[in-house]
């Protein structure tokens, strides 16, 4: 399994893929602005320059996109202090025969970044899924309901739970792609009716 240290690497990408966005941006608005603010004025035979850009203005740099809805997902990115959107991804996220739980995690995070990037081809795209198993095998939906979930605690006490969560990163205009998926065993504590 992949180490929880591994989630500060992505992290790493994100923060770095927009900052060498900002730099590019910065760059390539100097060197137009440059070109557009240079005449030449033959009555005082010296270079008048003409809308140069603000010094003190913000850089422009590629969006940030999160494939997601989820309000955990959103406040989870938003620790990383960058700004971006939320869009939904037009994914459907059933499990395929035979499909383990952590290669449903892997390809349902891309697929979700995937379905977002080609719809904003220029934008980092970060997708993400969490699927948990308790057999290796079969994945444990969202309970939906208290009922659901009081099931689902009772299934899981003295028990080892395994979490996977995918994240995928993508952009369509350079071809960066980038997946990681981290799982992670929580081991329950014996729970009867009275705590559950």
């Amino acid at each position: 399994p992949v180490r929880a240290s591994s989630c500060m690497s992505i992290c790493s990408v994100i923060g770095s893929c927009a900052e060498s966005e900002r730099g590019k941006g910065s760059h390539a608005d100097s060197e137009r602005g440059n070109r557009r603010a240079s005449c030449f004025d033959d009555n005082r035979r010296r270079t008048i320059r003409r809308d140069l850009p603000d010094p003190n203005a913000p850089t422009p740099m590629s969006s940030l996109i999160l494939a997601s809805t989820s309000r955990y997902r959103r406040e989870l990115l938003e620790r990383l202090r960058l700004p971006f959107e939320v869009e939904a991804p037009l994914v459907d996220e059933s499990p395929l025969d035979g499909e383990t739980p952590h290669a449903a995690a892997v390809r349902l995070a891309a697929a979700k970044a995937a379905s977002v990037a080609a719809r904003y081809p220029r934008a980092l795209v970060v997708g993400s899924d969490q699927t948990a198993t308790l057999d290796g095998r079969t994945i444990l939906g969202k309970p939906g309901g208290a009922v659901a979930a009081r099931a689902q605690l009772r299934a899981a006490s003295g028990r080892v739970m395994h979490f996977h969560t995918a994240l995928a990163l993508r952009r369509v205009e350079d071809g960066f792609v980038e997946n990681l998926c981290v799982d992670t065993r929580v081991r329950f504590r014996r729970l009867d009716d009275r705590l559950i």
